[in-house]
């Protein structure tokens, strides 16, 4: 089989930042991603990209089933074209450049209260949990393990608005590493409740 079945690459603009989200239908042997981005459409050719992640994506290593990946650029610039590569690293340190999309970024839209999802993802063993707030408002969090049980818990912290983030280090109420697998979490802004999902990998 290929070492990567890629079923889906695309890009959002999410205020000031760009959601990067790819599907693979399958992997073998898939060790890491990395994500680079050129202000030209052949710029990966002319070796003019930077490298947009700042530590390693996991990937699943071999699996048949459809897995979900999502990273945040934090660093572009309104009115510019950024076109973005995605490669993959196999374990044995073969690369490929599997697509690249382009998009152009827009004035920024005004500010709506959401849950705009976690990075990287899946992810080992931080992950950072990005929401946008219109104004300012407390923000409490529970992540879940699959089996219901609180492992890790925030009580409600006031935050200015815009757009923030709660860090989690994989580590439960006791301090301990979680093992790997699908955690839920739960996010409460003012009265608004918010909901999604992530995958720890190691």
């Amino acid at each position: 089989p290929l070492p990567v079945t890629l079923s889906e690459f695309t890009l959002s603009q999410y205020y000031n930042e760009i959601l990067i989200a790819w599907t693979t239908q399958s992997e073998s042997n898939t060790y890491r991603w990395n994500i680079y981005r050129g202000e030209t459409e052949n710029a990966i050719a002319e070796n003019n990209v930077i490298l947009v992640n700042d530590g390693i994506i996991e990937a699943a290593g071999s699996s048949t089933q459809p897995i979900s990946y999502t990273y945040f650029d934090e660093e572009i610039e309104i009115g510019k074209t950024y076109w973005y590569y995605l490669e993959s690293i196999e374990l044995d340190g073969y690369t490929e450049i599997l697509d690249v999309r382009s998009i152009t970024v827009d004035d920024v839209p005004e500010l709506r209260t959401e849950l705009l999802g976690n990075y990287p993802n899946p992810f080992n063993p931080t992950t950072a949990i990005k929401f946008s707030l219109r104004e300012d408002s407390n923000v409490a969090l529970d992540i879940y393990n699959i089996k219901g049980q609180i492992v890790a818990s925030w009580k409600p912290e006031h935050f200015d608005s815009g757009i923030n983030q709660i860090i989690w280090n994989g580590k439960d109420l006791n301090g301990k590493k979680v093992s790997s697998g699908i955690y839920y979490y739960k996010m409460k802004i003012g009265d608004k409740d918010f909901s999604s999902k992530m995958l720890l990998l190691k």
